[in-house]
């Protein structure tokens, strides 16, 4: 593609970044040296990746100084209120998707999923919002080597749904197939299509239906779907009514249960709260949230500064040099033994597993040759 060709030529080069990284190989050959001048810290000391990492140290104190200056920026009153709030909201996401994961049984929710059902989509961070069902269609069983215990059925179903899709998302785009679906950005009109959605991929089921055309492939009658559903979002500015678990779908299941009675209590004490009536409310959650995110990236940033990469590395050697002392590659006074002298010749595959095969005699069976081909997989990747 032109693209790719423009990148090649024009675009910037890759950065050029060290993962050097402390191998059994490495200390061994290290130790092997007469002199014993060039030890395994020096080695560290002087290596690139440690020389990056102190390069980009003034980098990190100066972002730190700019996220401490925009925290201070934001408003913090009321703090505690709003930390309280947004932990309330954290806490009803977390149970609505535990309950929603039993509520998607293939059991229990196939026999919802009729064509008009409004169900909410969302993938990651991907929210599509609601969607209507079109039709739900079971994939046929792959060829897998897993056990059924290891095989979720829910895996099998994809539910057919109309859902709000961005016009570059149009079924015969002008450069060829169509690409991948994706939500309209802000402002955008958008499309609504058929997209196969994997029935986990769901996190919400609405009480309510539409009545849908049989035949979708008209634009005008996908755009009709779209203007109902978008006048129920009127209707309900609260949100959509929901399929109950217990009352709709009738899940007796005990811990269930618990958890939709602890989802009630937790969506009372938000109801209740002091922030969930105030008209400003939105926009300082939004601010208490940023300044979440500002803190612990500041937090996570002076952490990186503290745990020294040099620290690391030795704790890795001495870790590695206690299973070399183990294995009798090394004494207790770190002198190479003959062990490691010969671990220290082989660079085609895993040293210590070859070395341990060398000297319990694997080598001398029948088919040691097809035996020791098993072991270079190192040198062939």
């Amino acid at each position: 593609e032109m693209s790719v060709i423009k990148d090649m030529v024009l675009g910037k080069p890759a950065p050029l970044i060290s993962t050097f990284r402390l191998s059994y190989y490495t200390i061994l050959n290290l130790l092997s040296r007469a002199e014993g001048q060039f030890t395994a810290e020096h080695v560290i000391r002087n290596s690139f990746h440690q020389f990056q990492y102190e390069k980009a140290l003034p980098e990190v104190i100066q972002k730190i100084t700019k996220l401490e200056n925009e925290a201070t920026l934001l408003d913090s009153s009321g703090e505690n209120d709003l930390a309280e709030y947004h932990k309330l909201g954290l806490d009803i996401s977390e149970l609505e998707k535990k309950i929603m994961s039993e509520m998607i049984r293939p059991e229990r929710a196939l026999l919802y999923l009729v064509p008009g059902r409004l169900v909410k989509v969302r993938d990651g961070s991907t929210d599509w919002g609601w969607g209507v069902v079109v039709n739900v269609v079971k994939k046929p069983p792959a060829s897998s080597t897993l056990p059924p215990a290891l095989s979720a059925p829910r895996n099998n179903y994809i539910v057919d749904t109309l859902l709000h899709c961005s016009s570059s998302s149009s079924e015969n785009g002008a450069n060829g197939p169509r690409s991948k679906p994706c939500p309209p950005r802000q402002g955008e009109k958008g499309e609504m299509h058929v997209v196969p959605v994997p029935l986990p991929l769901l996190s919400g089921l609405s009480s309510v239906r539409i009545s849908i055309p049989t035949d979708l492939r008209p634009p005008e009658a996908r755009q009709n779907i779209l203007f109902a559903v978008q006048e129920l979002g009127k209707r309900y500015p609260q949100g959509l009514p929901k399929l109950h678990p217990i009352t709709d779908m009738g899940i007796e299941e005990t811990e269930l249960v618990d958890l939709v009675h602890k989802l009630d209590g937790l969506e009372q004490k938000l109801c209740s709260h002091p922030l969930n009536k105030s008209d400003q409310s939105e926009q300082q959650l939004s601010w208490y949230q940023r300044k979440a995110e500002l803190n612990h990236e500041i937090q996570q940033l002076k952490s990186k500064m503290r745990d020294s990469q040099l620290q690391k590395f030795r704790d890795e050697l001495k870790n590695r040099s206690r299973v070399l002392k183990m294995l009798g590659h090394i004494d207790t006074d770190g002198v190479l033994q003959l062990k490691g002298r010969a671990a220290c010749l082989i660079d085609t595959g895993d040293e210590l597993l070859i070395t341990e095969l060398m000297f319990n005699g694997t080598c001398l069976i029948r088919y040691h040759v097809q035996f020791l081909f098993c072991t270079l997989y190192s040198g062939l990747h």
